[in-house]
């Protein structure tokens, strides 16, 4: 008999709290798994095996939000965060086919995907990346 495990939730993506996605990803996991199961006929083993390739890009995006969605220091960073944030809200309510909705708006009320997000705000996760970098070196 061959045994197979699939870790969920937490137990297969430790994120950072600061986006309070930890019960969000959990619960898509569960969704995903179940689809997959239904796709698969029950077959459990193959289930597994396509819910890692499946999932894998979403909760590597996940963590990487998760870790540089905030700056860890700097106010001209977190007053651009909150322009940023203000202008897209607006512009999103005036123009919502020619501009998204913000980061957040995204991660707390879709169901896109964590690397669809990730892709369309690289932009900016790299750039607090950068300054998380700079600012981690002055730290030591």
């Amino acid at each position: 008999m061959e045994r197979a495990f699939i870790l969920i939730g937490d137990a297969a993506h430790a994120t950072s709290p600061s986006l309070g996605q930890g019960c969000n990803a959990s619960f898509e996991d569960v969704a995903v798994f179940d689809q997959l199961l239904d796709e698969y006929s029950d077959n459990i083993v193959e289930a597994i095996a396509q819910f890692t390739l499946r999932r894998k890009p979403d909760t590597h995006a996940l963590v990487e939000l998760s870790d540089y969605a905030f700056p860890l220091s700097g106010k001209l960073l977190f007053f651009e965060l909150f322009i940023r944030l203000r202008t897209s809200q607006f512009l999103h309510q005036l123009f919502p086919k020619y501009f998204s909705p913000s980061l957040f708006e995204l991660l707390s009320e879709t169901t896109i995907p964590y690397s669809e997000i990730l892709n369309s705000h690289q932009g900016w996760i790299s750039k607090v990346k950068q300054a998380n970098e700079k600012f981690l070196e002055t730290q030591n």
